[in-house]
C-alpha cells in the first residue's frame, strides 16, 4: 500500500511529538509537525534505510528518530510551533 494513503494528512491534522525530560533536559519538547510533512519524512526515511539493503521489506523498518534526538533543521522548524495550528488565544471564543 502506498505510504501516502495510508496516512493521515490534511492541512488540518498535525501530530505533536514530545520528547520527554532527561537529566540533560529537564524540561519535555514539543514537536508541533503537519501531517503533510510525517508523511514526507516516513516516506523518505524509509527509501533512505531500503537503499542498500537488498531482500529488506519496508514494513520491517521502524520509522524513528536517532538517539541523539531530532537533527537541529528539525528543532528549528518544528520545536515549539504552536502558533502552527491556529488556535484561538486562551480566553478568547471561537468564532462561528
Amino acid at each position: 500500500m502506498d505510504v501516502r494513503r495510508a496516512l493521515a494528512r490534511s492541512s488540518q491534522f498535525f501530530y505533536v511529538c514530545v520528547a520527554l525530560p532527561t537529566k540533560m533536559q529537564p524540561v519535555p519538547a514539543f514537536y508541533i509537525v503537519p501531517s503533510e510533512d510525517v508523511a514526507e519524512m516516513i516516506i523518505c526515511g524509509t527509501r533512505k534505510w531500503l537503499q542498500g539493503k537488498a531482500g529488506r521489506k519496508a514494513e520491517r523498518q521502524l520509522f524513528a528518530w536517532e538517539y541523539g534526538g531530532p537533527h537541529a533543521e528539525i528543532v528549528a522548524k518544528y520545536q515549539n510551533k504552536w502558533e502552527l495550528l491556529a488556535l484561538d488565544p486562551p480566553g478568547v471564543a471561537a468564532s462561528g
